[in-house]
């Protein structure tokens, strides 16, 4: 070992005293300072008027900044040209934008097109991200953006975003207008399309469930952009400072923990070889559960019976009770960090996927 300190490596995208301001004279981000982690899953929450989409789209530069800077990869945003910038960057927004004349594919191919990509590359590509976002190229490649339910639109956006393997994406509310059974499953899947390209993520949502769902960390922001919080998900719900953030997480905070919460050994009851668990039942009937499972799933078994089976995949470890899913919701609390100590969290510096839910 050289004895020298380790590197911090550079911010993907970092905000320094960044300040916008409306053409009427309003101030809606006011010196803001934020950094935002290599391949990090960034959400930024907050109510109406707060910043949220203007601080997102100072990055790709629709929106001037008045004073600071914006830094993507240790670059300047203002230093280049915007058009450029914007071809690197991705953008997602709510009601996809798709060009309603062009099929599904010269959609997701149009920025690689831009970039001068051959014609074979583009091609390629463009079936690879169909694939990815569950949409066969063979089926929908030929369709029109009016050929496609919402849901399908937005995959195509996300696609589209993607093509040109952007270091940043940037989504506005993007599933803000698809139905709730929509909505949760494209949370799920961009979800693990994020996990699997690795690329950096700043997303903007008004949805605290969503927020906790998707993000490593999420951004209160109050009024003027002001950051109230920037923590993860887990410390956000178990620990909210008081005031602006704790009213608007608001009430029943434990009961979003539970789609972010896995079971653990330490929740059951009556391992294997143990004695009977309290309600015995018939082993051969009912849901079972899995060690890594989310506390809704459990709680959802348990509304069927009042001792649910837990596996490791291949036997028996032990039951769930009510009480177990409790000593879990006990256990996220109690190891959630205070966030007044967490200075890695606010700072966007140390831990790597802290947090996060979508899961």
């Amino acid at each position: 070992m050289s004895g020298q300190p380790a590197a911090v490596p550079t911010a993907a995208i970092e905000f320094r005293g960044a300040r916008a301001v409306y053409p009427d004279g309003t101030v809606a981000v006011d010196g803001l300072d934020l950094h935002v982690r290599a391949h990090e899953l960034l959400v930024l929450v907050g109510p109406s008027g707060c910043g949220k989409s203007t601080t997102l789209r100072m990055v790709n530069r629709l929106v001037p900044l008045a004073a600071g800077q914006v830094l993507v990869g240790g670059q300047d945003v203002a230093a280049g040209d915007p058009v450029a910038l914007r071809r690197r960057i991705g953008y997602v927004i709510q009601h996809a934008g798709l060009f309603p004349h062009r099929t599904v594919a010269a959609n997701v191919g149009t920025v690689p097109t831009l970039l001068g990509w051959p014609r074979e590359r583009v091609r390629a590509r463009t079936a690879e991200m169909l694939e990815l976002v569950g949409l066969p190229p063979s089926t929908y490649g030929r369709r029109y953006p009016h050929q496609l339910s919402g849901g399908e639109q937005q995959r195509v956006g996300v696609a589209r975003a993607l093509a040109a393997d952007p270091p940043v994406l940037l989504m506005d509310e993007p599933f803000g207008a698809v139905d709730p059974i929509g909505r949760r499953r494209l949370q799920e899947e961009f979800w693990r399309i994020q996990r699997a390209v690795g690329t950096t993520v700043i997303f903007v949502t008004h949805d605290v469930d969503e927020a906790v769902r998707l993000g490593d960390r999420i951004v209160v922001m109050g009024h003027g952009g002001h950051p109230e919080q920037v923590t993860d998900a887990v410390t956000l719900l178990a620990h909210p400072v008081p005031g602006m953030v704790t009213d608007f997480v608001g009430a029943g905070r434990a009961a979003r923990l539970l789609p972010i919460t896995e079971v653990e050994l330490g929740d059951l009851v009556a391992p294997l070889g143990g004695p009977a668990s309290p309600g015995g039942h018939d082993d051969d009937a009912g849901p079972t559960l899995r060690l890594g499972d989310r506390l809704d799933a459990a709680l959802a078994a348990l509304v069927v019976r009042d001792v649910v089976d837990v596996t490791d995949g291949t036997a028996m470890v032990g039951r769930l009770t009510a009480d177990g899913v409790l000593r879990a919701l006990r256990r996220v609390i109690d190891r959630a960090p205070d966030d007044e100590d967490d200075e890695d969290n606010r700072n966007g510096e140390g831990r790597d996927g802290a947090g996060g839910a979508g899961r």
